[in-house]
């Protein structure tokens, strides 16, 4: 049933900031408000965007909302911001001024060193505890339960309160600034999601050790411009924090190498416009002296979600499951299920759909999955069929759809059922070509195909897959 006038003029404010302001494409847009909101307008966005009189070239009537927008703390998509200027350099360069005095005001930059302040509970009483109590705290209590905060950190080389101190400042000032835009984070421009995608491939292409990808992708992020990775959301400062944990740097013996590069690379891009006590360039600059060992990740991400809690549930949602997942990978799965089981229960009230319910138990499955045994995998099982939508019937049709489906071909394998598990990375592979996903996802489901299939001899249909995928999968430059 199509939105009705009263729905589209209850969510126009958002739209135009979405379309205008953060330059979202169409299907984004789409995709986003049908997720978030639950609001489904299939290819009639252009439409009423027509009606509207909103499109990507600005006129001076939109320029006037942007700049409006500007000076009341909402921050744009860089292209916008780059328009804007074009348009009025002086009045641009105030407004941009005006944000820093107010940021060093607030004590985000303070002399040489990083404040932070408390953001105030949209219940009206802030969140208790000042900066440095909940940096003590989460450093006691992390290095008390953690077997990996035996291994020795220099003090001299890493300050976790400085760390925590930066999470504190820089959630403090996204929430305040994303206030008023009808969204709990500021949108990243796709420009900071693609990095961060490449980003996250590359290390997950070291990790299965396929080093034929793994590395033309190093090569190619260190040989351009990263600090589009540092965009001013708690969606980057999570990946921020989760995506360069040593943990995930642990399976290939030059992954520390690796992360270095990584790491060094981000923080020279950054630093050529960034000022030097930006809380995410510190950030960047204390994960290289963190050591082998999750204790800074996990004490950043306590911070995180103590400061968002009660006020971007999301947030704190996604910050809960990157917890869940580097307990896993650091084989501390008995801590990393009572989390998940938690992380479950507090979903119970969502939609059966949700994101939010289907992540946690997607993080459920992948910690039975990790034991092992006949009983757990079976559970598991249990869990990617319902988080699928279906019960073995059917299809899901979208991205968590696919990545179930690859779950549940592994989890037959493990039952030595190799049958179902090709069955599995079938639908997987043909969901994944019918939803464009990344070509590197792609090729690594058709990959497990392909091996499966000669497992079983079954080499009739390896021409097929060839034809049929090639033009979706990722080929070396």
């Amino acid at each position: 049933m199509a939105p009705s006038p009263d729905q589209w003029d209850a969510h126009k404010d958002r739209l135009t900031r979405l379309y205008v302001s953060k330059n979202k494409t169409l299907e984004q847009i789409q995709d986003l408000m049908k997720t978030e909101y639950g609001f489904d307008a299939t290819r009639m966005y252009q439409e009423q965007f027509k009606k509207w009189g909103l499109g990507k070239n600005l006129t001076r009537e939109m320029r006037e909302k942007l700049f409006q927008w500007k000076e009341a703390g909402h921050q744009l998509d860089p292209d916008i911001d780059r328009k804007l200027r074009r348009a009025d350099r002086k009045r641009f360069d105030d407004i941009e001024n005006q944000r820093r005095a107010a940021m060093r005001a607030q004590g985000v930059f303070s002399g040489g060193s990083l404040q932070a302040s408390k953001p105030a509970n949209r219940a009206g009483s802030d969140l208790s505890g000042t900066t440095e109590s909940i940096a003590r705290r989460q450093h006691n209590l992390v290095m008390a339960s953690s077997p990996s905060s035996s291994l020795s950190i220099g003090a001299d080389d890493l300050n976790t309160e400085l760390v925590l101190s930066c999470v504190q400042g820089s959630t403090t000032g996204i929430l305040r600034s994303a206030q008023g835009t009808g969204f709990e984070d500021l949108l990243e421009p796709p420009s900071t999601s693609n990095l961060w995608s490449s980003i996250s491939q590359c290390i997950y292409q070291f990790k299965v050790g396929h080093l034929d990808r793994a590395k033309p992708l190093l090569e190619q992020l260190c040989s351009n411009d990263m600090q589009a990775a540092l965009y001013s959301s708690l969606t980057s400062l999570r990946r921020l924090i989760t995506e360069f944990s040593p943990i995930n740097f642990r399976r290939y013996d030059d992954s520390p190498v690796v992360r270095q590069r990584l790491l060094h690379h981000l923080v020279n891009s950054a630093s050529k416009t960034r000022h030097r006590d930006d809380p995410l360039l510190v950030i960047c600059k204390q994960l290289l002296r963190d050591g082998d060992t999750r204790h800074t990740t996990e004490v950043a991400l306590s911070c995180l979600i103590d400061a968002a809690e009660g006020i971007a549930p999301a947030v704190v949602h996604r910050a809960k499951k990157a917890m869940i997942a580097l307990l896993r990978r650091d084989g501390q799965l008995d801590k990393a299920l009572d989390r998940a089981e938690e992380l479950v229960a507090a979903t119970s009230g969502a939609a059966p759909g949700s994101i939010e319910k289907r992540s946690a138990l997607e993080e459920k499955a992948h910690i039975l999955m990790d034991r092992r045994k006949e009983g757990d995998l079976l559970r598991a099982l249990e869990l990617c069929s319902v988080r699928v939508g279906m019960r073995y019937k059917g299809v899901g049709r979208d991205k968590s759809a696919m990545y179930t489906m690859e779950d549940m071909a592994k989890i037959h394998d493990e039952l030595n059922d190799l049958q179902k598990s090709v069955v599995w990375l079938e639908q997987a592979a043909h969901l994944g070509k019918d939803l464009r996903v990344d070509r590197m996802a792609m090729t690594h489901i058709v990959d497990k195909l392909v091996d499966a299939k000669k497992k079983l001899r079954q080499y009739s249909e390896l021409t097929f897959y060839k034809e049929i995928f090639k033009p979706f999968m990722w080929v070396p430059q």
